[in-house]
């Protein structure tokens, strides 16, 4: 059996980790139509980038062409051209070679997304267009495509018409992508509805069912591109799972015209094969051809399709010049040849230039970074797979001048990347001075696991384990131990940690706060039960639904009466609404902050608290992550 190692002190000092998944692709039922989101222009307004495929007869890519060898032109007139780069895409790690980045947090997927040497890829799902057949069949060649072709440098992520960009989640773990493509299923011409868009056109006859499916999907195709623009200037490529599209001219021209704007290429994939009518794909091979993409369709093996899609990502040429037309948002057309014989080449058709609007925000100086103590609070939401269980470490005034250490474990849920046999089922504490005494040694109980209905079925939720005790001021070893589920005559230990900690004396401090101890409450009956309970275990997660509710417990310590501001922050450190901390009848010293999610958006935020008194000042910070 496989153990795991999960960093403990990073835990536990931190608070807990947060959740990188793509569970936003897996419930597309629950996800609201997406937003258009304009790009980020990060160079002048007049600059303009083409992405060129160059190839030999052969198939071969070709990589040693100059700027001398191409000629392009603008709606008919000459362009100068001002640069050309080739990008070559890592494609596999060589031996000694960098290792690819863990995509953890959103920072870094933002890092890994803005480089332009990795593969950018987005699988749509057009589960509204595909039959149930064609999507059990072409599962196989899916998970296939993901486990053998994909790359270790390669960003995937995974979108239905209705999930909404500010979900879309990139990702390099494979396991996590074949789960959800595996569940694939097509709902072509099932109009049982899933959600409150659905319906509302449940009653409806099938054409006009039809027309609106194929206006969701349009518009998360084109707010898809816009999405994808703002990511960085090179090609970003969208397969598009669909066995056609009514011809919506209109609509697909504002794709076509977005996704030159954006730099995306699309690859509509047929599953039907030669089997489907050659008609439905019309739609989309307009869609291909206009965006410097190909089609997949009329065959039944996809196999070579699909390895198309990352053979033109992974070597081309990104041509830039400066264009005279100015910000006028109109379509201009784009020509590319190369003058060297025996070379073929694919440049997309044109691009659409931004409005005086669209320039105007652009030129505008960017936004400054988020404040250190914001970074540094986020970070704690990095959560690393494989993590069998989360940890909250809590420091409050003790008795006779010692200081309370409050210790939380909760098992991570299965599913969120523990595997069965790494469940861990005793945690053991034992805590002392460096060379000397013990403090506490011992289980840390078991969290209780309860049944609750969800959604018409019944599932396992876990609530925390406590344990608390008094310590003196100074360092303290912390030991941890996690086994698993004993077989024979012992037990797997899944985890072991020892970490160091330095314990403040909180009797000398001016102003001191408490370490926040956050509880949830997943419906209001359970958040009134939790509100009202004097002696509630605290979650060790942070990462919480928008149908989720919050209450942050802490107490203020002083000599002198201190002011107690609270704010909601974003994960730029701008303040989002101001809080409100209201004080504990029980006890003079504890305050709580109520928090209902159901209006804040998907991402991370921060509660902020600051003490002030006439003597000095203390703060904390609480992280967490609204996933959905």
């Amino acid at each position: 059996m496989l153990s795991v190692r999960v960093p403990f002190v990073a835990a536990c000092l931190a608070s807990c980790f947060a959740v990188v998944a793509i569970e936003s692709a897996q419930n597309p039922a629950q996800q609201a139509p997406p937003l258009a989101q304009q790009p980020t222009f990060r160079t002048a307004v007049n600059a303009v980038r083409v992405d060129v495929i160059a190839t030999a007869k052969d198939g071969s890519t070709v990589e040693d062409l100059a700027e001398a060898d191409f000629e392009v032109t603008e709606d008919g007139k000459p362009q100068k051209i001002e640069s050309l780069k080739l990008i070559r895409v890592q494609t596999r790690q060589e031996p000694g070679g960098e290792a690819p980045r863990a995509i953890r947090t959103f920072d870094d997927e933002a890092t890994e997304l803005a480089r332009d040497d990795v593969r950018i890829l987005v699988l749509f799902l057009d589960d509204y267009h595909v039959s149930r057949a064609s999507a059990f069949r072409l599962r196989q060649w899916l998970h296939r495509f993901v486990e053998m072709q994909i790359g270790p440098y390669d960003l995937v992520a995974l979108m239905y018409p209705l999930t909404p960009t500010s979900a879309l989640t990139f990702t390099r773990d494979k396991f996590a992508l074949t789960s959800v493509i595996d569940k694939f299923e097509g709902r072509l011409g099932d109009y049982t509805p899933r959600n409150d868009l659905e319906a509302s056109y449940a009653m409806a006859d099938p054409y006009t069912a039809e027309r609106i499916r194929s206006e969701v999907v349009m518009t998360a195709l084109k707010g898809l591109c816009l999405h994808l623009g703002g990511l960085n200037e090179g090609r970003k490529s969208v397969i598009v799972v669909s066995e056609g599209l009514p011809a919506d001219f209109m609509r697909l021209r504002d794709v076509i015209e977005a996704a030159s704007r954006g730099n995306v290429s699309f690859y509509p994939l047929d599953p039907q094969g030669l089997s489907g009518p050659f008609g439905g794909s019309d739609v989309l091979r307009t869609l291909a051809e206009n965006t410097n993409g190909r089609a997949i369709v009329t065959r039944n093996d996809f196999e070579a399709g699909l390895n198309t899609v990352l053979r033109d990502s992974s070597a081309y040429y990104l041509l830039g010049y400066n264009s005279d037309k100015g910000p006028d948002g109109k379509f201009h057309e784009i020509k590319v040849r190369v003058k060297r014989p025996g070379v073929e080449i694919r440049a997309r058709k044109g691009y659409l230039a931004p409005t005086r609007q669209e320039a105007a925000v652009a030129a505008q100086a960017p936004k400054p970074a988020a404040p250190p103590a914001v970074t540094r609070a986020l970070g704690a939401l990095a959560e690393p797979r494989g993590r069998i269980i989360r940890t909250w470490l809590g420091m409050s005034r003790g008795e006779g001048g010692k200081t309370r250490l409050t210790f939380v474990w909760e098992p991570v849920p299965p599913g969120e990347g523990s595997a069965p046999e790494n469940r861990p089922a005793r945690v053991t504490l034992n805590v002392s001075a460096p060379n000397g005494p013990t403090f506490f040694s011992g289980a840390v109980g078991d969290p209780v696991s309860t049944s609750q209905p969800a959604d018409g079925r019944t599932v396992l939720v876990s609530k925390p384990a406590r344990v608390a005790f008094d310590v003196p001021p100074g360092a303290v070893l912390l030991k941890l131990t996690v086994e698993g589920a004993p077989s024979g005559q012992s037990a797997e230990v899944l985890l072991a940690e020892t970490r160091e900690i330095a314990v403040p004396d909180l009797g000398r401090q001016a102003v001191w706060l408490s370490t926040p101890a956050v509880h949830v409450g997943r419906t209001p009956r359970e958040f009134r039960a939790v509100s009202a309970e004097r002696d509630a275990v605290p979650t060790a997660n942070r990462v919480f639904m928008r149908t989720d509710s919050l209450q942050v417990r802490f107490q203020v310590y002083g000599a002198a009466p201190a002011s107690v501001s609270v704010r909601l922050l974003n994960r730029n450190g701008d303040q989002t609404s101001p809080l409100a901390a209201a004080p504990s009848a029980a006890s003079p010293n504890e305050m709580s902050i109520s928090l209902p999610l159901a209006n804040l958006a998907r991402g991370d935020y921060l509660i902020e608290i600051t003490a002030k008194s006439e003597a000095g000042q203390a703060a904390a910070m609480v992280p967490f992550r609204v996933a959905g």
